[in-house]
């Protein structure tokens, strides 16, 4: 007969708890349940499609358990495992056996008694939490006693005791998880306050945007607002868009390194678009990292926490004019051209470059010609780039 006295349960819960602020703490907690039971102890994360996401152990952990979850019928046909990802009431505790309909006295398929290994052992089962993407499962199983003489009712108030403090311990960590991934964003825009800056989450729908911001979109040159929504304007931005909002390939046997440089660099996107009024802005797109180190570390089993993006519209910064003498001295411009150059740059609209010069469209055409000739560029966009870049380094 299993007993588990008070002092033992207590410990067992003591490490569950803790995990509620830890998630990495868990196999250890799940090691003090089965010292403390006498059992094996397995929490299991699956798909709404029956997938093991190997977050809490490995597939090779509980290759057998969902073998025979898979497998095994419950009344009416159903596979075990179906049942408890679409049925079976959270928190509610079913007897392995009993469910399955199995009696190990009297069946006979076959199969020596000694060799049917974890189908025959004695258990507990329980869905802990259920969404539209993932199910999480609760056992505890006794293979060192014979079901026929264990008692449920001595273990199944420690099972439901321990089941629901695992759920609330997920639930709280889950809640923590997302408050520091907000809290996070929040600091990112608040850093950004000054710009026409906006908040975005994973489905584009604008957390907070600035009163500049607000302007981009009534000039509805770059973005437009439809309700909620933020809707790109460019098929280039809006590709970067998706980019930083994908959830990060699958990492199986890359070092941890390696991750980091990798998302650092899928991190952050810089566009300098043409407005318009052809004048320049720079779109700065920027995924908003996650609140803490531990939630980066779970991030690896998987789970991606990042759920925003901080867009950013600047305006052409000044440029100085030293940049007319170095297009002269590097790119053999004239006195013109370099004069043409600076001041499109630094203006980004033709019109009043041309009227501040005072020539004609016609002259500017032959002008820039030969810019883009001696500079190596092709259009005003990439003038304007290079421009900006050597005014970098005044």
């Amino acid at each position: 007969m299993i007993r588990i006295n008070p002092q033992d349960e207590f410990k067992a819960l003591e490490r569950v708890q803790e995990c509620a602020s830890n998630e990495l703490l868990w196999p250890e907690a799940l090691k003090q349940i089965e010292r403390s039971c006498n059992c094996l102890c397995f929490l299991i994360e699956l798909t709404s499609g029956g997938v093991h996401t190997e977050r809490f152990c490995s597939s090779e952990a509980a290759a057998e358990l969902l073998h025979y979850l898979r497998t095994s019928r419950v009344d009416g046909g159903q596979d075990t495992q179906s049942f408890l990802l679409q049925e079976a009431p959270v928190h509610y505790p079913f007897c392995k056996i009993a469910m399955t309909g199995l009696d190990p006295m009297t069946v006979d398929d076959g199969v020596a008694f000694e060799n049917r290994g974890l189908r025959e052992w004695p258990g507990l089962i329980m869905p802990l939490t259920r969404d539209e993407q993932h199910v999480v499962l609760f056992c505890c199983m006794w293979p060192s006693v014979q079901a026929s003489i264990i008692r449920p009712e001595a273990v199944m108030p420690t099972f439901v005791r321990l089941g629901k403090a695992t759920a609330s311990s997920l639930q709280s960590n889950s809640e923590l998880k997302r408050q520091a991934e907000q809290n996070s964003a929040l600091l990112a825009f608040a850093s950004a306050q000054r710009q026409a800056s906006c908040l975005v989450d994973s489905d584009l729908s604008i957390r907070f945007k600035t009163p500049h911001f607000e302007q981009v979109l009534r000039e509805g040159d770059i973005f437009v607002c439809d309700g909620t929504k933020l809707l790109p304007l460019r098929r280039d931005l809006e590709t970067a868009l998706v980019g930083l909002l994908e959830p990060p390939a699958e990492h199986s046997s890359v070092s941890k390194s390696s991750i980091d440089t990798d998302e650092t660099a899928l991190a952050m996107q810089s566009l300098l678009l043409l407005k318009k009024n052809e004048s320049f802005c720079q779109v700065m797109l920027r995924r908003v990292p996650p609140g803490n180190r531990r939630t980066v570390q779970v991030n690896l089993t998987g789970e991606d926490p990042c759920s925003f993006v901080l867009i950013e519209v600047k305006e052409p910064t000044a440029v100085p004019a030293e940049i007319k003498n170095i297009l002269q001295g590097a790119y053999s411009l004239s006195i013109s051209e370099a004069r043409l150059a600076y001041d499109l740059s630094a203006c980004g609209v033709l019109s009043e470059t041309l009227e501040r010069l005072a020539i004609t469209r016609n002259t500017a055409k032959t002008h820039l010609r030969r810019i883009y000739e001696k500079t190596g560029t092709q259009s005003q966009l990439e003038l304007s780039r290079l421009i900006h870049s050597l005014a970098g380094m005044l």
